[in-house]
């Protein structure tokens, strides 16, 4: 919990970035994909075709420049006739020449481009588990209430805290604490909605931004993944490791900002780590105290 403290300073600063947020959610990312590759293929013959118009204006520019100067044949047709191969392959030449340079400005497009949109994505994903990062999650759930707002939709928060990690990297190493995270990542990915937007937003902690859904909804999406991960024990451990998770559910009210809603969230996961672990608490409502989760230390 403590390794998020650093997110929720750079949350209440940061301004959103547009260009971050051409990724807006899962249910996008095929039509983007989709509209930049027939935009890839068309660059670069485009560039191409620019190439080749240019390089028809070799030979008649120089048939003109002739006739101008006086120093061709009588008429356009004369000067064809008599200089037909000099034409004929100054147009061959310089088209191929042009076509082949368009084309290869256009590849040339086409890659950066490609790496631009690739580091893009770099700059909002998380290596470790592959879920997009704290960066993203500032700047998308904002454009999310809005939408909420506009569209008089729903909108609720989970945010999840894996319990007592600190017991993983002290029994079995800081790498099985690191594979641990991309299985808790890959239960919460396989567990939520397909519009669901999921994050990892520090150390151990991670969110779920849930368009359309209300608390219930999002109470649903925190316990599968909740069960999810009890369920299965953590791979390559001996004896099985089984882990926890603490969820903290929120409702976003209509004309709330994005901060309300995530201290909402925040305050909904520490008072179901307060009553004990393993549970899902939603905003200002009572959490049933039970006995504390049996894995890990005492600690948050």
């Amino acid at each position: 919990m403590l390794k998020a403290e650093a997110t929720r300073s750079m949350y209440s600063h940061q301004e959103p970035v547009s260009p971050l947020l051409s990724l807006s959610s899962p249910a996008d990312l095929g039509p983007v994909k989709s509209v930049r590759r027939w935009v890839l293929v068309r660059r670069w013959f485009l560039y191409g075709g620019l190439g080749f118009a240019l390089a028809l204006g070799a030979p008649l520019g120089c048939l003109l420049l002739r006739e101008l100067t006086g120093e061709a044949a009588a008429g356009f047709g004369a000067e064809l006739e008599t200089h037909r191969f000099f034409y004929l392959y100054l147009a061959v030449g310089t088209s191929i020449a042009f076509t082949s340079f368009g084309v290869f400005l256009g590849l040339v497009a086409d890659r950066l481009v490609a790496v631009n949109a690739e580091l893009q994505g770099l700059a909002v994903t998380d290596a470790l588990t592959s879920l997009r990062n704290a960066r993203y999650f500032n700047e998308l759930l904002p454009v999310e209430l809005a939408r909420a707002d506009r569209q008089n939709q729903p909108l609720a928060l989970v945010i999840i805290d894996l319990d007592n990690f600190k017991r993983i990297n002290d029994r079995f190493g800081h790498a099985a604490g690191d594979r641990a995270l991309a299985y808790g990542a890959s239960v919460l990915s396989r567990s939520i909605r397909m519009v669901d937007i999921p994050c990892r937003i520090g150390g151990e902690e991670f969110a779920i931004i849930c368009p359309g859904a209300g608390l219930e909804d999002a109470r649903r999406v925190a316990e599968r993944i909740l069960v999810g991960l009890k369920e299965n024990p953590l791979p390559n451990t001996n004896p099985p490791e089984r882990i926890t998770a603490s969820a903290g559910v929120a409702m976003h009210s209509f004309g709330g900002d994005d901060k309300d809603l995530f201290l909402d969230a925040d305050a909904a996961l520490y008072a179901a780590k307060r009553a004990g672990k393993d549970r899902v608490a939603m905003s200002r409502q009572p959490v049933a105290v039970q006995s504390p989760a049996i894995t890990g230390t005492d600690g948050l």
